[in-house]
């Protein structure tokens, strides 16, 4: 398991860039957006969507590991901006169908956890990362 360490203004930084980032490729900039950190119990990062309000919140937990920790806040960036921004609409719809939540959650996380792996590549294409 992971050693944890308080998340630094600079891991903060690189987590809001990489937020933006996925905002601006996500076409999500008509939205408002709010990028904080916070004490996550049991998870590094979390969405919110405000759909009617068009609001975006996405937050990075205030420990994070210590081990590959720059690769660690990218990808916990796209994950949180993909689930709220993009797949929130679906989310907000299920809302009102007869869903479990919990077959929903897992399959929003499975189709993430896809497009993580397919799109973060793209980022650091011929930058020797």
């Amino acid at each position: 398991m992971s050693d944890f360490s308080k998340t630094t203004k600079k891991d903060f930084e690189l987590f809001k860039s990489e937020c933006k980032r996925w905002i601006d490729v996500f076409n999500l900039r008509s939205w408002r957006n709010e990028i904080g950190i916070a004490k996550l119990e049991g998870r590094h990062g979390q969405c919110e969507i405000h759909y009617e309000a068009r609001l975006l919140q996405v937050i990075i937990s205030d420990t994070l590991p210590i081990e590959n920790r720059e690769r660690f806040i990218i990808e916990t960036a796209f994950h949180e901006v993909f689930e709220g921004g993009v797949l929130g609409r679906i989310r907000f719809l299920a809302e009102d169908r007869e869903f479990s939540q919990i077959e929903f959650d897992s399959e929003i996380h499975a189709i993430v956890n896809r497009c993580q792996h397919i799109m973060l590549p793209l980022r650091t294409r011929g930058k020797g990362k």
